[in-house]
C-alpha cells in the first residue's frame, strides 16, 4: 500500500504527463496492490490506483474516473522463460508510472507523447544467460485496454547486465496508435551507471514516429526524439 501528496508549482502548457495542476495542494495518489509471484508455477499481480493519477491514468486510456486499474495480469514461470496476460504497465523508458518507485518529483517531458503508459495482452521473458535476456510482447496498442482498429502493437526488449553496476536495455514498440488509426513506433535505450551505493546516474534515449500525424489519412509523417539524464 503506498500513498503520495505534495504542493505543485508545475509547468506552463501542461506539458508533464501527470503535472497538470498548478500552485495548489492535492491527493496525487494513493494504492493497494497484492501478488503472487513464485519463480515457478502460476500467479498473479492486481496494483489499484486513486486520486489525481488514476483520473491522468484514465483519460490516457479513453475513461474517466477516480479509480483506475493500474495492472491485473496473471502468470507463469517456469526454468528461465515467464509469461503474463492481462493489463500491466510499459516497458520503455527509465521512469514508471508508480510514483513510490521513481526518484524525480514528477515525470520527465519524455512521459508527454513520447511513451506508452501500460498495456493490454501478453509478455514473456526469456532470460538468455544471467546478464541477457530478451521480453517480447503483443498488445491492443498504447494506454489502451480495448481496441476497435483490429491491428495489434508488438514490444520487443532487450536487457544486458555485464556487472552489478552498469546496465542497459532497449526497447521498441510498433502498431498503430489511437486516435491517429496509423502506425506509431518507437525505440527507446536506457543505461545505468551505478557509481558508488549512493549514486547512480541514467542516460535515456527516445525516438518516435507518427504516421498520418494530423489525422486519419492525413500526411506528413511526423519523427520526434529526445534524451533526459539523471543523478539520483
Amino acid at each position: 500500500m503506498w500513498g503520495r501528496w505534495f504542493a505543485s508549482n508545475g509547468y506552463p502548457f501542461n506539458i508533464h504527463q501527470f503535472d497538470v495542476n498548478h500552485n495548489l495542494f492535492q491527493l496525487d495518489g494513493a494504492g493497494f496492490s497484492v501478488a503472487y509471484q513464485p519463480k515457478q508455477g502460476f500467479g498473479a499481480l492486481v496494483d489499484l490506483t486513486a486520486a489525481e493519477d488514476a483520473k491522468i491514468l484514465n483519460a490516457a486510456e479513453n475513461g474517466s474516473g477516480v479509480f483506475d486499474i493500474r495492472q491485473a495480469y496473471i502468470q507463469y514461470a517456469t526454468g528461465p522463460l515467464a509469461g503474463i496476460g492481462g493489463k500491466f504497465v510499459t516497458l520503455a523508458d527509465a521512469e514508471v508510472i508508480n510514483p513510490t518507485r521513481n526518484t524525480n518529483f514528477s515525470r520527465s517531458l519524455l512521459f508527454f507523447e513520447s511513451e506508452p503508459l501500460t498495456h493490454t495482452g501478453i509478455r514473456a521473458t526469456y532470460a538468455v544467460t544471467d546478464t541477457f535476456n530478451l521480453i517480447g510482447g503483443v498488445s491492443n496498442g498504447w494506454s489502451v485496454m480495448s481496441a476497435n482498429y483490429g491491428s495489434k502493437t508488438g514490444e520487443l526488449g532487450i536487457g544486458w547486465t555485464p556487472n552489478k553496476p552498469f546496465s542497459i536495455t532497449t526497447q521498441t514498440y510498433f502498431g498503430k496508435m489511437q486516435p491517429y488509426d496509423a502506425e506509431r513506433t518507437l525505440i527507446a535505450v536506457v543505461a545505468t551507471y551505478n557509481a558508488t551505493s549512493a549514486l547512480t546516474l541514467i542516460l535515456n534515449v527516445v525516438w518516435d514516429q507518427q504516421a498520418e500525424a494530423f489525422g486519419t489519412g492525413i500526411p506528413p509523417t511526423a519523427t520526434w526524439y529526445g534524451a533526459a539524464g539523471y543523478a539520483n
